[in-house]
């Protein structure tokens, strides 16, 4: 049973197993669209995950996704346009996770527990000092007063302002659950077309990945839609109050 009682539930649990799957598929349905020198980042985070993974207790764990960085492109716009500028995005991220249940077992869990953050920046590929934008996609921790899936673009004060500080709304709802599909929703921004090409290809990797993200979307989906029936305040505020039960991605 869920409630919209945020002190109710814990933080959100994965399977290694899948977690460890999707990095694999992807790493290697996006090798195409990876800089050369950075390409190696997604196979240590799986490594970094796996090692996490087999850890003894349930001890908190700092996982990284290093520096990857795109290579640049104009595909962005559509029907075909070239895009303005040539531009390429740097991906990276960190979350707190600990392991859960019996090692080794295929049933075993990681626990987001604290930070759980990908942060997307892009740059001109003429000037790459410059930035052009950024934004991260979280998991909200339990008594967050935004939704507990967002994505933030962080702002403030001038930055030669002693009290530079980032104000943290507007927190904007998100889709993407996992480290790797935010990496996605980036190779889709930015190559459209060319990697949606990629993902409707009928090749192990592509079906599999198809069927993972399918199933965590109608997972998602479907906690929305329970969310807004018997509603005592506005359905907007049910949502972003909400938290999912911290196993709603795990089937036993």
């Amino acid at each position: 049973m869920e409630t919209n009682s945020k002190d109710k539930h814990g933080w959100l649990c994965f399977y290694f197993a899948e977690l460890l799957r999707e990095t694999l598929l992807l790493q290697d349905m996006a090798k195409c669209f990876l800089d050369t020198n950075t390409a190696w980042v997604l196979g240590r985070f799986h490594d970094d995950l796996k090692g996490i993974s087999k850890r003894d207790g349930e001890r908190k764990e700092t996982l990284q996704l290093r520096c990857l960085h795109t290579l640049p492109s104009r595909a962005y716009e559509a029907d075909g346009r070239r895009g303005g500028q040539e531009v390429y995005a740097v991906v990276s991220g960190t979350w707190e996770l600990r392991p859960l249940g019996a090692k080794p077992s295929p049933g075993r869990m990681a626990e987001f527990c604290g930070i759980a953050s990908t942060r997307i920046e892009l740059f001109t590929f003429d000037e790459p000092h410059t930035r052009l934008a950024k934004w991260q996609v979280d998991l909200g921790a339990p008594d967050a007063p935004g939704c507990y899936f967002h994505a933030q673009i962080p702002w403030g004060f001038d930055s030669t302002e002693p009290s530079n500080q980032t104000i943290p709304i507007p927190r904007f709802p998100s889709l993407f659950v996992t480290p790797m599909s935010a990496v996605e929703f980036a190779l889709g921004e930015l190559f459209h077309k060319k990697w949606s090409r990629v993902t409707a290809q009928n090749t192990s990797e592509a079906l599999r990945w198809r069927s993972l993200q399918q199933e965590r979307l109608q997972r998602l989906f479907s906690w929305y839609q329970d969310l807004l029936k018997n509603l005592d305040q506005s359905p907007w505020m049910s949502l972003k109050e909400a938290v999912p039960d911290r196993k709603k991605f795990v089937v036993e």
